[in-house]
């Protein structure tokens, strides 16, 4: 919900689950013609469980940890059933990531910490550095705040998207087309190497992300609304390399109106985008109310 990329570099996170999509691992044969997005019986898998275990072997801090021998005798009949999109910026390779973790951890489950270094260490194969954060919140299925300092919290939450105004309401839009999360993240990291825009751009968004994460950890939303539009447009203007320009022409409509505020979902790139109206009326196209 927050903290795309910039968890990486220094700032709060906060990630609730969507429990409106699941994923799970089982051993399934499944067709060679299997597609990366849902199809009508939510089945999708054509990635490799061979190649993934072959990864997850090179990780130190999975050594041990995971029956890699279980693992490689069921990988050729592993196949993933889901209903929530591939590349889309859901979380889909935290949530099979979880999974994975789930049907092979050896032991009991280990401290906060650790555990989300593991479930990172687990789905950098998807996507290289992975923050560990979307794996977490699907494995626990509870919101999650990060702290700036790295110290990890779960929090109980009343409402999983809490509102700013009595008609306000969250959503998601469907830029049309999936994302490559390893790109985005690449790129986002080489803009982060350029001095002048970490100062601009970076700190700038990381004190609106620690401002807005945890007044969701609180829940204390009075005042976060205009914090929502300022990040929005700074990613706006700072972030077009990861907005298609089907969404970033309602994006910048929808903020100078103040019809509705839209924000990464993910790594961004494609998939859906994170949006929230101060009043749900005034969205006439089609979204994933939340």
């Amino acid at each position: 919900m927050l903290g795309e990329h910039t968890v990486l570099h220094g700032s709060a996170a906060f990630a609730v689950p969507l429990r409106r999509y699941s994923a799970r691992v089982a051993l399934q044969r499944l067709t060679s013609d299997a597609h990366q997005l849902p199809i009508e019986k939510g089945i999708h898998a054509s990635f490799d469980f061979g190649k993934w275990l072959a990864f997850a072997k090179t990780s130190e801090v999975l050594a041990g940890k995971l029956d890699f021998e279980r693992w490689e005798q069921e990988s050729q009949g592993l196949g993933v059933y889901a209903d929530i999109p591939i590349g889309y910026g859901l979380g889909s390779s935290g949530a099979i990531t979880a999974e994975a973790y789930r049907r092979y951890l050896l032991e009991e489950v280990p401290s906060l910490p650790l555990l989300r270094k593991q479930l990172a260490a687990l789905e950098s194969f998807f996507h290289g550095e992975s923050s560990g954060l979307d794996p977490l919140v699907s494995f626990l299925d509870q919101a999650i705040y990060i702290h700036p300092s790295g110290e990890i919290e779960a929090v109980t939450m009343a409402e999983t998207f809490p509102i700013f105004d009595s008609k306000g309401a969250w959503f998601l839009i469907d830029s049309g087309q999936p994302r490559a999360g390893k790109d985005a993240i690449a790129r986002f990291g080489e803009s982060c190497k350029d001095n002048r825009w970490v100062k601009e751009v970076l700190k700038p968004m990381n004190v609106l992300v620690d401002a807005l994460a945890q007044g969701f950890k609180l829940e204390h939303v009075d005042g976060l609304s205009p914090k929502l539009r300022a990040l929005s447009e700074l990613q706006l203007e700072a972030l077009k390399f990861l907005i298609p320009t089907s969404i970033e022409t309602k994006w910048s409509q929808w903020l100078s109106k103040d019809v509705a505020y839209l924000k990464l979902c993910g790594a961004g790139g494609g998939g859906f985008f994170l949006g929230y109206a101060p009043d749900k009326s005034s969205i006439r196209e089609e979204v994933i109310w939340l």
